[in-house]
């Protein structure tokens, strides 16, 4: 589902949902669209969005999850 493994329980519960049968979910990785990256690395947020829509070309919805605090 991403490039590299993250820590957190949010992608375990995408994980989930992404492999649920006929799931129509994709999920934006959270470390790469978080508000400072937004900011501070337009371009490679841009690009994250751009790739994800490119890979998952079978999915109807993109869920951008985060973690509060």
């Amino acid at each position: 589902m991403y490039p590299h493994m993250v820590g957190d329980i949010i992608p375990y519960v995408e994980l989930y949902f992404y492999e649920s049968h006929n799931s129509l979910c994709a999920f934006f990785n959270p470390h790469h669209i978080k508000g400072e990256s937004c900011t501070k690395n337009s371009e490679g947020v841009q690009s994250h969005i751009i790739d994800m829509f490119t890979f998952h070309t079978d999915k109807t919805f993109f869920v951008a999850p985060y973690l509060a605090k």
